[in-house]
């Protein structure tokens, strides 16, 4: 009997140490190379991997480096990498030896083919690239081939007199009053560097309607103020109408 368990035991073992030297082929010849544990080949059959929800995944204890699941939320195959899960969602062969990703879905991924670089809260690329909005040959950084609706500018003051700043252009305006006969200056919201065109008009309304619109004479301006010189125009007599003003500048 021991004889017997004897030859079984060292059967096992062989075959332990047998299995672990090797090379397997499953539907096909054994492995070619060294660093093949197993090949696999078939024309009609997969592999299936274990398939798990994002929050399903995220209660696996002590995930180790290397661990892959297909995450059914989006079909990505989900591989933790040691700190953080990251998502593979598609390769396509660029070249007979390249293979790009054809959705890049990485938290801080790099898209190094196109020199971008996209992560959670900015997509942008350091190299001069170009944004094409509608059209495969922008011109400038970002050319858009179609309607452009901004909400807010990135410096903007909507009071009654205020200012806006799109690009390196700055419309600003506002509203003031002035005396007969005297002169009175008017500070810009901000300062330009170059004045372009300044305009100014007398408007007062008499039971909500429009009494005059007439041009006021500027007398003086510069990068951060203007002067209106007073003249009566209405034939209210009013000695303190309201002035318009907008200017544009850089």
């Amino acid at each position: 009997m021991d004889s017997h368990r004897n030859i079984a035991m060292k059967t096992i073992l062989s075959l332990i140490l047998t299995l672990s030297l090797s090379l397997f082929g499953v539907g096909s010849t054994i492995a070619q190379y060294g660093q093949d544990f197993m090949k696999l080949e078939s024309s009609t059959q997969g592999v299936r991997i274990p398939r798990l929800t994002t929050e399903a995944r995220d209660t696996i204890p002590n995930p180790v480096a290397g661990l892959m699941i297909l995450n059914t939320d989006d079909y990505c195959l989900d591989m933790y990498d040691g700190t953080q899960w990251t998502k593979n969602c598609g390769f396509e062969e660029a070249s007979p030896t390249v293979l790009k990703a054809v959705k890049p879905h990485l938290p801080n991924a790099k898209i190094s083919e196109s020199g971008w670089t996209v992560d959670e809260q900015h997509i942008y690329s350091n190299k001069g690239l170009k944004v094409g909005i509608n059209t495969a040959t922008p011109e400038a950084d970002l050319t858009v081939n179609g309607t452009l609706r901004a909400v807010s500018w990135y410096q903007q003051n909507t009071s009654p007199t205020g200012f806006a700043r799109m690009g390196s252009i700055i419309i600003q305006w506002g509203r003031t009053t002035y005396e007969n006969n005297n002169i009175k200056k008017v500070n810009f919201p901000i300062s330009f560097s170059k004045l372009l065109s300044l305009t100014a008009t007398v408007v007062e309304t008499v039971n909500n309607t429009l009494a005059s619109n007439k041009p006021a004479k500027i007398v003086k301006s510069t990068y951060a103020d203007f002067e209106i010189g007073g003249t009566e125009v209405f034939s209210t007599g009013s000695n303190y109408p309201e002035v318009h003003w907008m200017a544009i500048g850089y």
